[in-house]
């Protein structure tokens, strides 16, 4: 077994269909680094079912697939197919050549085909475990995976080790039960808490029972007393029915009479309607036949006109024909006279071929004559002969079937005694398993009833859950962004306070004097800081701002020798200048009152900064001075407009900022900074102060709400999982009863078959016992008349052959004569042939010429024809038209005689209708009352019926008490209804009751019994998994320790030969659970003592790991190695060891080796090289050997 071709496109570099086709022995795949050589490993490793991508070098499923490059796109899915000869069938399939495909699209999916039969993955993991190519294979080695055979775990190398030896199915088997176990004992436990239930709801419905077994005793009698009233209530009701009818009868009389004179009335009235109807209807009738008439007379006219217009035609068409017809008889003369000349000459050459015609057809007549005669002795012969062939064969038949027919005989009548016996036993398990599955099938029944209420439930109760956790996500994340924005909002408040607390946006002298103000005693006078003494409304802090400027930064003091002091202290600690306001000195001039009214008045106006900001009353000097003259305005065009009319004698700002000073000066535009101001800023405190307060509430509200639906979910959750409990044992039930079910219904199938093919059998075998009797009477008579009948037909033949020589000899003469008297007749019949076509055409002219004369003396004779049938159908017209005209004047004159007698009807009618009305008034006073009679009785019968159906409803029959045997009285009926209400009170003193609590008592002890039996099941069940368990790892340890044997003598001797001497030894870690302790490699290289793999140089190392791997593949060969430069690390010394070693082995196993060093690829017998063409982009150049040397000559 080896790997014959692989097959890739689209994986990783490889872009294009790319196949290259391996042979056995040392392969050798060559190429610059980054060509993609490591790409043909990775997808071998790919297509056997590796399901790590990491393993392959990749991160996500998609890296494996080709990406593009600048010049070619990407590809949507990634293939690989390997194909393996399995003439050795290392493979337990049948088949001599294995296929394995696999396909990776960018989605996600995965496909795996096994010739071409679409397969699981876990199918082609299973197919080469054991082979060496299996997941803990040792025959494919990637680059950088040699030294984890050192490196690794010592677990590791012990699952390599089973790889090699197939006990690794063993452990996957193993891994199995132990997961079935553990399933096993995870159900016993469930049953158990499902039994210890049970029992308790056992208890506990046994209580309800009981109440509901003296609920149903109260109730029997409720229903007793309650039928004897509705009895009494039905016999009421029909009484009254039958003496309203005897009321509604008298009246009836009544009715009659009126209906009657109506009727009289209504007679003489259907007559003159009748009249009138019939007038109407002749009127309409004349009416249509004088449109009728008129009609006609147009149609007439138009006819008329028609005719006069076809005569002028065909008397055209009458002068062209007789044209045509002249012209045509000239040409026809002088074309008959060529016609008889050359038909004389026709006529004497068909006579000489009619006699040898004569002259052939007698030597034809006289050859066929033989020839009839020559078959009918060769048929004769040829059966005759085909007969004696026939008797031989079938008198040799006829005595070797026969006996067969004897052996055959008794071999069927045997099998007929066998399949008897065989269908008596199938037909006693049919019906045992019939029984069962019936019970079965009610257990079922019942189960699925439960499991699918509990389902639904369970449904509408995750729909519920999904919804509150839905309101619990979305106020959490509500929760969560108040949060959020709190914290926010909490580090901006901080921040401004920061800045508010460090006077930030003040100069130095500010700020110095600010701090001095409690702690210096000069400065006891001060107020304080402009811009912090005054308050401003929200959407004023811009215009303020602007408006003060720097006045803002003004300190407010008591008196003049205040600001005097401060001043010096200033100069004495040089911190600056300062602006002052005295509150004893400051002068204004406030505006006139008769200009801020008209102010007010103008729209847009805002008002006066002194009047739009807040202070203590002490600071109004110092705000009237800063802000008395300015006027605060809407916008720019405000300002503008108040500026030239009628005019301010201040500065005028508007809300963003703008200032037009007196001098007429504007100030505006944008500002660099986006720093809010120091009124901007106490502005913005005030508002985080409010929004905080909002936050800090509506957090407070939704953990309450959150906390409630949280504990409303948890008690949710504790429904949902005792229902999810319930539906889990009914699903269990139903799965073990479906599984009994199924295996019953598939062993009652398989005994039906039998039982039909056993009795199909018998049938055919007892058919074929009588016809082989009969078949052996007439091969006994067969055989006695072929043997009587053979010597004379031998006779016959002889005389037949020699008829048959003679005759043919004569033939053969007669058919010498026959070819030449046709030769004559072929060129004499060419010559006629010839002659004939040339009249044909002549004929053909001539007839064409007649026909042409023929068609002019038609055309004149139709259209004369024509022109006297028109001439005829206008006189027929007009005297036609004459006539209509005088019955249209009859028409008129009866259309005016019935238009007066239909006047009179309809006067006669009113009369009769006028009289009809008072009579129909009363008939409807009295049909009325009538009426309400009867709907009193429909109400009484409704009411019957109503009572009719309760009562059917009740007791499911109709009532049939008659008046006379119901001897109950109204009394005895009172005293029923109070026994009734006393016996609802004591039922409802029992309430709440459980009527089904009766049979589900039943039910749970039938329950109780039956999840007993499942519970032994399940307990027998892990029995058997124990057993299988502990034969599956006694196996194990003792293949694995007898294979441990064969691979440590292996190591030693590989080592040995590769290394040219030293020791090297397999052995079993320490540990408790053998089945799980790993393998340690000890080494001892050659003139040196024993060391730890660690100390080992890199080429040791690396010889050591191949030393290794080839002492398993020479134990183990594996369908072929694939080996990924794991001889970079080589000195030249072990390279040659190395090489030898491969060439060794490769008469028993095919390589793979990827390699840069020249040592090995001189050892390959095929060279493959990898290039990459266009960047990005990997291909494959094959050269065996042989080429190469060709090569290189």
């Amino acid at each position: 077994m080896y790997l014959k071709r692989l097959e890739i496109k689209g994986f990783k570099s490889f872009a294009e269909t790319t196949e290259i086709n391996l042979k056995p022995g040392i392969n050798i795949v060559v190429g610059p680094n980054g060509c993609g050589k490591s790409n043909l490993v990775d997808a071998i490793r790919w297509v056997l079912g590796e399901s790590n991508i990491r393993h392959i070098r990749g991160q996500r499923n998609e890296d494996i697939i080709f990406s593009g490059t600048d010049k070619k796109k990407s590809q949507g899915m990634a293939y690989a197919a390997i194909t393996v000869d399995n003439n050795d069938h290392l493979l337990p399939v049948d088949f001599t050549e294995v296929t394995v495909e696999r396909k990776s699209f960018r989605s996600g999916e995965s496909e795996f085909f096994l010739n071409k039969s679409r397969v699981r993955m876990k199918d082609i993991s299973d197919l080469f475990t054991g082979t060496g190519l299996g997941k803990k294979g040792y025959s494919i080695i990637s680059q950088g995976e040699l030294e984890q055979v050192l490196n690794g775990q010592p677990l590791e190398r012990r699952l390599i080790l089973e790889e090699a030896s197939g006990i690794i199915r063993h452990r996957h088997k193993r891994d199995e039960v132990q997961k079935r176990l553990a399933m096993t004992s995870n159900d016993i436990l469930r049953l158990g808490d499902l039994l210890a239930e049970l029992e308790s709801r056992r208890d506990e419905v046994g209580e309800k029972a009981a109440r509901a077994a003296q609920y149903q005793k109260y109730h029997q009698r409720y229903t007793e007393l309650e039928h004897l009233v509705l009895t009494y209530e039905w016999l009421k009701i029909n009484r009254d029915i039958d003496n309203r009818r005897a009321d509604m009868v008298a009246r009836q009389d009544i009715l009659t009479g009126i209906q009657q004179e109506i009727a009289a009335i209504e007679a003489g009235l259907q007559q003159r309607g009748a009249i009138l109807q019939k007038g109407g209807q002749d009127l309409n009738s004349l009416k249509e036949k004088k449109h009728d008439y008129e009609t006609r007379i147009n149609n007439c006219q138009s006819e008329i006109r028609l005719g006069e217009e076809k005569i002028r035609n065909a008397s055209e068409r009458i002068a062209g024909a007789e044209n045509d017809s002249t012209k045509y008889f000239s040409m026809l003369n002088s074309l008959s006279q060529d016609i008889e000349v050359t038909a004389e000459a026709f006529k004497l050459d068909q006579e000489q071929m009619e006699l040898k015609k004569q002259e052939f057809l007698q030597v034809e007549a006289e050859t066929g004559v033989l020839e009839e005669k020559i078959r009918q002795l060769q048929e004769e012969f040829e059966s005759k002969k085909n007969e004696a062939f026939e008797r031989a064969r079938l008198e040799t038949e006829a005595g070797n079937e026969s006996i067969a027919n004897e052996e055959e005989l008794k071999r069927v009548q045997e099998r007929h005694q066998r399949i008897s016996i065989h269908l008596e036993d199938i037909q006693e398990k049919i019906i045992a398993n019939q029984n069962m599955a019936a019970k079965l099938q009610e257990q079922t029944a019942g189960l699925q009833q439960m499991e699918n209420g509990i389902s639904r439930e369970i449904k509408e109760f995750n729909h519920e859950r999904e919804q509150l956790q839905q309101i619990i996500d979305g106020l959490k994340n509500d929760h969560d962004q108040s949060r959020e924005q709190l914290h926010k909002l909490s580090s901006k408040l901080a921040a401004n306070k920061e800045m508010q607390k460090n006077l930030a946006g003040y100069s130095s002298g500010v700020k110095a004097l600010a701090s001095s103000f409690k702690g210096d005693s000069k400065l006891k006078g001060m107020v304080g800081i402009v811009g912090e003494l005054i308050d401003v409304k929200p959407g004023l802090e811009l215009a303020v701002e602007t408006a003060l400027n720097r006045g803002l930064e003004n300190i407010v003091v008591e008196s003049m020798d205040d600001a005097r002091a401060a001043i010096d202290l200033l100069k004495q600690r040089k911190m600056g200048r300062v602006t002052f306001l005295p509150l004893d000195a400051l002068k204004f001039q406030p505006l006139p009152a008769a200009l801020r009214e008209k102010l007010r008045k103008i729209p847009g106006v805002t008002g006066l900064g002194s009047e739009l900001v807040q202070y203590e009353a002490r600071c109004k000097k110092a705000v009237e001075y800063l802000l008395g003259r300015v006027l605060i305005v809407e916008n720019m065009e405000t300002a503008i407009k108040i500026y030239h009319n009628p005019g301010f004698p201040g500065r005028i700002v508007s809300l963003e900022g703008e200032i037009i000073n007196n001098s007429g000066a504007i100030t505006g535009g944008h500002r660099e900074s986006a720093q809010p101001g120091v009124i901007q800023r106490k502005g913005e405190e005030k508002e985080l102060t409010g929004i905080l307060q909002a936050i800090n509430k509506k957090m407070a509200q939704t953990a309450g709400t959150i906390a409630e639906k949280k504990v409303y979910l948890d008690q949710l959750e504790q429904v949902i999982s005792a229902r999810k409990k319930d539906s889990m044992e009914y699903t269990l039930k139903l799965g073990l009863l479906g599984e009994e079910k199924e295996k019953m219904q598939s062993e009652n199938d398989l005994l039906k078959q039998q039982r039909e093919s056993y009795l199909s059998q018998l049938s055919q075998i007892e058919e074929e016992i009588v016809l082989l009797n009969e078949k052996q009477l007439a091969l006994q008579e067969e055989k006695k008349f072929l043997q009587a009948g053979s010597s004379k037909l031998h006779e016959e033949l002889e005389s037949c052959q020699q008829k048959l020589e003679t005759d043919t000899r004569d033939l053969e003469v007669g058919r010498e004569r026959l070819r030449s008297y046709q030769e004559q007749l072929e060129m004499k019949s060419r010559e006629l042939e010839n002659s004939s076509k040339n009249i044909l055409q002549f004929e053909q002219v001539k007839a064409s010429y007649q026909q042409s004369m023929e068609t002019a003396a038609q055309i004149k004779e139709r259209m004369e024809k024509e022109i006297t049938a028109e001439n005829e159908n206008m006189a027929l017209k007009r005297a036609a038209i004459q006539e209509m005209d005088n019955v249209l004047q009859e028409v008129l004159r009866e259309i005016i005689h019935c238009n007066e007698k239909t006047a009179q009807a309809r006067n006669e009618s009113e009369e009769y209708a006028r009289a009809l009305l008072p009579l129909r008034q009363k008939l409807a006073q009295t049909e009325n009352n009538q009426r309400n009679a009867e709907l009193n009785i429909a109400r009484l019968e409704t009411e019957g019926e109503n009572m009719r159906r309760n009562w059917q409803e009740k007791y499911q029959e109709l009532p049939t008490v008659e008046p006379a045997d119901f001897t109950y009285k109204s009394g005895d009926i009172r005293n029923f209804n109070l026994e009734m209400g006393q016996l609802k009170t004591e039922m409802e003193s029992l309430w709440p009751v459980d009527l089904t609590a009766v049979q589900e008592h039943e039910e749970i002890i039938a329950r109780c019994d039956f999840q007993q039996k499942q519970y032994q099941d399940l307990v027998q069940a892990q029995d058997t998994l124990h057993k299988l368990l502990e034969e599956t790892e006694k196996i194990m340890s003792k293949d694995f320790s007898h294979f441990l044997l064969l691979a440590n003598e292996s190591f030693k001797a590989t080592f040995k030969e590769i290394f040219g001497g030293g020791e090297a030894l397999l052995r079993l870690a320490a540990g408790a659970d053998k089945l799980e302790t790993g393998v340690e490699i000890e080494v001892k290289m050659p003139g040196k003592r024993t060391q730890s793999l660690d100390l080992l140089s890199g080429g040791e190392r690396a010889l050591t790991c191949i030393a290794f791997i080839f002492a398993l593949l020479a134990l183990r060969p594996a369908p072929f190695s694939l080996l990924d430069e794991i001889d970079a690390s080589l000195d030249d010394t072990n390279l040659t060891r190395f090489t030898n070693f491969l060439n060794k082995m490769s008469a028993n196993m095919q390589f793979i080796v990827i390699t840069h060093r020249q040592a090995t690829i001189a050892a390959g017998n095929n060279i493959y090289g990898v290039t990459m063409p266009e960047k990005g982009i990997s291909s494959i150049l094959t050269l065996s050997l042989e080429e190469a040397e060709n090569l290189a000559g």
